[in-house]
């Protein structure tokens, strides 16, 4: 089967790796894509949101160090195409201002799915409803795994 691409919002990750409410539509999803053989190509900035919000979790007592540690190295052993190109970060400013962001990291991940014409998939319900303004591609897990692919 020919691989395919994707761009996934930190969110994803991060409820994929530990306990949240989404967490079995995110595992799904990535067993979706291990499957499908799927490349992630990713915001660079990936790495920090996924990172600080582990240790987010670990000050308010929903992860402990040892769970932290294995959530890390299972996704640090992910297969992730980090993107930092200039012009991308400059679509991510565009976009941010186009859609009223205080900051570029949701529009960074739209700026990487629509410069590939890739699906974005989030958790995150403002980033979908106003995303779908400049680009159409973007679902939750969900929507993602319902709709039909080559």
């Amino acid at each position: 089967m020919k691989a395919s691409e994707v761009c996934l919002d930190a969110n994803i990750f991060v409820a994929s790796l530990t306990r949240e409410p989404a967490q079995e539509s995110c595992l799904e999803l990535m067993q979706h894509i291990e499957q499908h053989q799927s490349a992630l190509f990713e915001p660079a900035l990936l790495v920090f949101e996924v990172t600080s919000s582990f240790r987010k979790k670990q000050l308010r007592g929903e992860l402990n160090g040892a769970e932290a540690e294995r959530g890390l190295e299972i996704f640090f052993n992910l297969p992730l195409l980090l993107q930092w190109q200039d012009f991308l970060m400059q679509k991510s400013i565009r976009f941010a201002e186009q859609l009223k962001f205080k900051n570029t990291y949701d529009s960074a991940y739209l700026a990487v799915a629509e410069t590939r014409g890739i699906p974005l998939v989030t958790l995150d319900a403002e980033l979908q409803a106003k995303g779908k303004r400049l680009y159409r591609d973007i679902y939750t897990p969900e929507q993602f795994l319902r709709v039909p692919r080559a």
